[in-house]
């Protein structure tokens, strides 16, 4: 979720400044791009963690180790 807020800022900024310059129909090109890039992402970490969840739970598991020593 948050790499989606991390695409959606920035493309945020460019619809705003597209629809200030009166150009509107680049700023829904501009959203539908930000939305395939969030939903290309995200997909492709969830698939990642679906392939191989041993690594994943390996990455979580240091984490609350490390975590729990200090």
């Amino acid at each position: 979720m948050p790499l989606a807020y991390g695409i959606g800022g920035p493309v945020g900024i460019v619809i705003g400044a597209n629809l200030g310059a009166g150009q509107t129909e680049r700023a829904v090109k501009a959203s539908w791009i930000g939305v395939l890039m969030a939903c290309t992402l995200t997909e492709s970490i969830g698939l990642a963690a679906t392939a191989f969840p041993q690594q994943w739970i390996g990455i979580s598991a240091r984490t609350v180790r490390a975590a729990a020593r200090r």
